[in-house]
C-alpha cells in the first residue's frame, strides 16, 4: 500500500507523495502516458524532472534511494499518485523498461550546470555531444567533438533527423473498411531548397513522439491523433468474435465522438502549412513510407455553409435538389469524405478544400442524396406522403424551398 512518508515531509513540494518499489518488475496502476519527461537536474540522490501534455508542464520532484524512489508533482493534488506522476511513471518504464531508476546508479552525475559554463553541450537521439566554449579552447586544446554514450534513462525531447528543409505536417487518412470516419496522422517529410513544395515523405509519426520541435499547437492536434487512434483500435475486433448490437452502439459512440474531435481540432490544423489527405487499402501501416503519389494537397475551409433543399415539379414527378450557399451565392457540390458514411464535403469551385458537415444527421441526409447525384426523385402520386414524412423530418435540418 503506497501512502505519504514521513521521510519526505522535508520536502518543500505541493502534492502528495508517492512510493515506487524498484525491483525490475514495476507496476503501476497504469494511466494515459505524458507525451514526453525531460531531466532538468540530477544533483546527488534528487531529481528533477518535468512532463509535458498538451499546453501543460507539470514539474516532479525525485529522491532515491535504495529500494524504491519517492515522487511528487507540483499540481497540488492530494491524490496518491497523482494523474501527472501516473503519465510520467508510465511513460517512462513503458517507453525505457523496468529497472528505468535503477539505471541512475550506474550512470552518476553531478548537476550539468557546472559544466555549461565551459563546455557547450548537445543531446542528440542516441549521444551527448560536447565542445569546449571558445574562451576555454586553449585551455583543453581538443579538435573536434568529445561524443559520449547518452545514458539510457535520457528523455530528452529530440528532433527527428533534423535537416535545414525538415518539415511536420498532418494527413487526414481514410480506410476504405473496417472504420467509418476520417482520421488524423502526422507525417515527416523534407522540402525542396526553394522551401515552396514537399520533396519527399520519410515517415509516419508515431505516438507519443519526444520531439522538441513540435509547437503547442503541434503537440495538441498529436493528442487528437492518439484519440483517433484509440477510437480506431477499439474497433478492430475480429468479425467471429462481435456482439453485432454491442459493435454497433461501439460504432456509433465513436462515430459521434470523433466528429466532436475534428470540431475541436480544426481551428489549429487550418494554421498547418502542410496538409495532406491519404487513402489507406485494408489496413493502416505506420511502418511504411508515405509514397509521395499516394498523398493529395487538401486544406480546410470554416467558411459557413448552408444547404438548401428545392423542390422542382416537373410533368409526372418532382426533383428534390441540393445546393450548397456561401452567403446568397450557389456552388455544386462535387463529393462527400469518406464516401461511405462522411464527416466532410468538396465544391466543384475548388475540390481540394474540405469543409466539415455542420452535424453528423446533416452529413447523413446529403450523403443519401449523393447516391443519385444529389437529387431524389418523386413520382406525383407520391409526394404528399413525402412531405409528410420524410421532408417534414429534413425541414428541421435545412430551409426547404419550391414545392
Amino acid at each position: 500500500m503506497n501512502k505519504p512518508l514521513d521521510e519526505f515531509s522535508k520536502l518543500k513540494v505541493d502534492s502528495e507523495t508517492y512510493q515506487l518499489r524498484l525491483g525490475g518488475d514495476e507496476i503501476l496502476p497504469l494511466k494515459e502516458a505524458c507525451i514526453y519527461g525531460t531531466i532538468e537536474s540530477v544533483i546527488g540522490d534528487e531529481i528533477i524532472m518535468t512532463s509535458h501534455y498538451p499546453l501543460l508542464i507539470y514539474t516532479h520532484q525525485i529522491v532515491l534511494h535504495s529500494d524504491h524512489i519517492l515522487i511528487s508533482c507540483d499540481c497540488g493534488s492530494k491524490d496518491i499518485p497523482c494523474d501527472h506522476t501516473k503519465g510520467l511513471l508510465t511513460h517512462l518504464i513503458h517507453e525505457y523498461g523496468s529497472g528505468y531508476f535503477k539505471q541512475f546508479r550506474e550512470f552518476p552525475f553531478d548537476n550539468m550546470d557546472r559544466y555549461r559554463q565551459f563546455f557547450d553541450i548537445k543531446y542528440r537521439k542516441t549521444r551527448v555531444t560536447v565542445n569546449a566554449k571558445e574562451e576555454f579552447e586553449h585551455i583543453y586544446n581538443r579538435a573536434g567533438n568529445i561524443t559520449v554514450p547518452k545514458p539510457p534513462y535520457w528523455t530528452e525531447p529530440h528532433s527527428p533527423d533534423v535537416q535545414p528543409n525538415s518539415m511536420i505536417g498532418y494527413a487526414m487518412g481514410i480506410l476504405d473498411r473496417d472504420f467509418d470516419m476520417p482520421f488524423l496522422i502526422p507525417y515527416h517529410g523534407l522540402l525542396n531548397k526553394a522551401k515552396t513544395e514537399i520533396k519527399s515523405f520519410t515517415k509516419y509519426l508515431e505516438l507519443p513522439e519526444p520531439y522538441g520541435d513540435f509547437s503547442t499547437e503541434q503537440r495538441l492536434l498529436n493528442s487528437y491523433c492518439q484519440d483517433f487512434e484509440q477510437l480506431r483500435l477499439s474497433e478492430a475486433i475480429p468479425e467471429e468474435e462481435r456482439n453485432e448490437q454491442a459493435f454497433s452502439a461501439l460504432k456509433e459512440r465513436n462515430r459521434a465522438l470523433g466528429f466532436a474531435y475534428w470540431k475541436e481540432l480544426l481551428p489549429l490544423l487550418i494554421k498547418q502549412p502542410h496538409l495532406q489527405q491519404i487513402n489507406f487499402y485494408r489496413k493502416v501501416d505506420y511502418q511504411k513510407q508515405p509514397l509521395k503519389q499516394g498523398m493529395y494537397v487538401i486544406s480546410y475551409s470554416q467558411e459557413k455553409v448552408q444547404f438548401k433543399l428545392i423542390l422542382e415539379e416537373k410533368d409526372s414527378y418532382y426533383v428534390l435538389r441540393c445546393q450548397p450557399y456561401i452567403g446568397d451565392k450557389a456552388y455544386d457540390l462535387y463529393r462527400v469524405y469518406p464516401t461511405r458514411a462522411p464527416f466532410f464535403f468538396t465544391l466543384k469551385r475548388d475540390p481540394t478544400v474540405q469543409y466539415l458537415f455542420s452535424n453528423l444527421q446533416e452529413a447523413a441526409v446529403i450523403n443519401y442524396l449523393k447516391e443519385s447525384g444529389f437529387a431524389l426523385y418523386i413520382l406525383a402520386e407520391d409526394i404528399e406522403e413525402f412531405k409528410s414524412t420524410i421532408l417534414k423530418e429534413w425541414a428541421e435540418l435545412f430551409v426547404i424551398e419550391g414545392g
